[in-house]
């Protein structure tokens, strides 16, 4: 059913226009892939740490937008394992275009609810609250 082994990802934002968007993966590879997609305006993000102001890239490594990037290490995630978010401003094509390029870049889309089952699977969450 669900490969815990790999890196999924998501717009985890509302469909449509907003004024700020949100990417996020989460998986033993979610961090590779979030850096990926990123060029920091000063220093490499660290899990745990401060969120990191840069640009967003595309597939091809050009800069499409730019925004903030956070990594969260076990245990400080809602799936419990290794997660990225990448907020960048609501459009839906920016949004499309970085979920495209963390599949290009070794992700996998998540299916419905993925996020919240891996939370399930590793104990941050009983099947009542998952619910």
């Amino acid at each position: 059913m669900h490969d815990l082994t790999s890196t999924i990802v998501a717009v985890a934002t509302p469909a449509g226009r907003g004024g700020l968007g949100c990417l996020r993966l989460s998986g033993p590879q979610a961090n590779d892939v979030a850096e990926r997609l990123f060029r920091p305006k000063r220093r490499a993000p660290q899990p745990g740490g401060a969120p990191r102001f840069g640009h967003f890239l595309d597939r091809d490594g050009e800069p499409i937008d730019h925004g903030y990037l956070l990594l969260f290490a076990p245990p400080r995630c809602f799936t419990g394992e290794t997660s990225a978010e990448l907020w960048t401003h609501g459009s839906p094509a920016i949004l499309q275009q970085l979920l495209a390029a963390a599949v290009a870049a070794g992700a996998v889309t998540a299916e419905p609810g993925e996020f919240t089952y891996r939370a399930m699977r590793h104990g941050r969450i009983d099947l009542a609250r998952g619910e």
